[in-house]
């Protein structure tokens, strides 16, 4: 069995010990999972992305480069295309006879709300932790955030903390991955896209948010969990 240091420092591909459902549904979508380490030019990219999301003055305490760089045992993993990033979720881990996880920070971009990808990373999460026999998995979590996390099975505890024992249920797991094949089976061949000029550059803005989770509430930066380096409570 590897260990959490392992999959943090690359010895371990973590895709390597995905399910193999989740797996082939990633293989099938245009979306690229990677690992996050300190010094990738992406940190500064998914740092980006945490303050499209999250309040001013609590950013800081989401963004990857603070996480990887003052958090023990600390795991990110973005998710890109065409070469972007447009996701990223960041966990760490206890160890001891009761190990558990914990996530503190979960974004992606609001153009990508709707296809399952806050799914496909709590997935990913999911499985890195069972291998890693991890028993559970906890968290803090906005207002907007708990459908989200209520969909896994979730139990919110004091504080809009939640936490759950490891593994999810299957009839969860399954329905989260079919929903992420159903919205991102990769397309056979080339659509015909819009005439571009031979020297013409098409530049990305990215733009984040979170309320795809939000199940129709129209909030447009609000940060899916709240979990901080020293959180404080309302």
């Amino acid at each position: 069995m590897p260990s959490f240091n392992d999959i943090v420092s690359g010895e371990v591909n973590f895709n390597d010990i995905l399910s193999k459902p989740l797996e082939k549904a990633l293989a099938n979508s245009d979306f690229e999972l990677r690992l996050l380490e300190e010094g990738d030019i992406e940190v500064a990219e998914a740092d980006l992305l945490m303050e499209e999301i999250f309040p001013p003055r609590e950013v800081d305490d989401y963004k990857p480069s603070q996480l990887l760089s003052y958090v023990n045992n600390v795991l990110s993993i973005i998710c890109l295309k065409g070469g972007v990033v447009i996701g990223s979720i960041t966990v760490s881990c206890v160890g001891g006879d009761e190990k558990y996880m914990t996530v503190h920070s979960l974004g992606v971009d609001k153009e990508y709300r709707n296809k399952k990808l806050g799914s496909a990373l709590m997935l990913v999460v999911h499985d890195i932790a069972c291998e890693l026999e991890i028993n559970s998995i906890s968290l803090i979590s906005s207002d907007y955030g708990k459908p989200f996390y209520r969909s896994f099975n979730f139990t919110e505890m004091a504080h809009q903390s939640f936490e759950i024992t490891l593994p999810f249920p299957k009839e969860v797991i399954d329905k989260k991955i079919a929903d992420f094949q159903r919205m991102n089976i990769k397309a056979v061949g080339t659509k015909p896209a819009d005439h571009i000029a031979p020297n013409q550059t098409i530049t990305k803005r990215v733009t984040a948010g979170l309320n795809f989770f939000d199940a129709g509430i129209q909030k447009q930066v609000q940060p899916l969990t709240s979990q901080s380096l020293s959180p404080t409570y309302p």
